[in-house]
């Protein structure tokens, strides 16, 4: 599985340079946006609120799923993904305004009893 963004302006996902990941991580450090605004998802995926250096593109993230919730993607890891995407865009394209829409299967829905 993956979870993956697509913009008009890169297409589907969007590899990063190393240039381009130094200066993300450069505007990380920066209080301002040291810390995820989803202070409980990244409480509960990094237990800390601070945001961890990105070491590669947040743009495509491949799931490998495991057993007991060993590797299951939730909305906590969109939320992240989500937050690591927009910082890459302030970097990227800062005369931009950043405008997100979700497709979400029915299909990805909880099955339930009766139904």
């Amino acid at each position: 599985m993956m979870s993956a963004l697509q913009c008009r302006d890169f297409g589907f996902g969007r590899p990063m340079t190393d240039d381009e990941l130094v200066r993300v991580n450069d505007l990380r450090r920066e209080e301002t946006h040291a810390h995820c605004v989803d202070v409980d998802a990244s409480k509960s995926i990094n237990k800390t609120s601070k945001k961890p250096l990105l070491l590669e593109s947040p743009f495509v993230k491949h799931i490998h799923v495991g057993i007991n919730n060993d590797g299951h993607w939730n909305s906590m890891h969109v939320s992240l993904q989500l937050e690591d995407v927009a910082d890459c865009l302030r970097v990227l394209c800062p005369q931009h305004d950043v405008v997100v829409l979700f497709d979400h299967s029915a299909g990805h829905d909880r099955k339930r009893e009766g139904a």
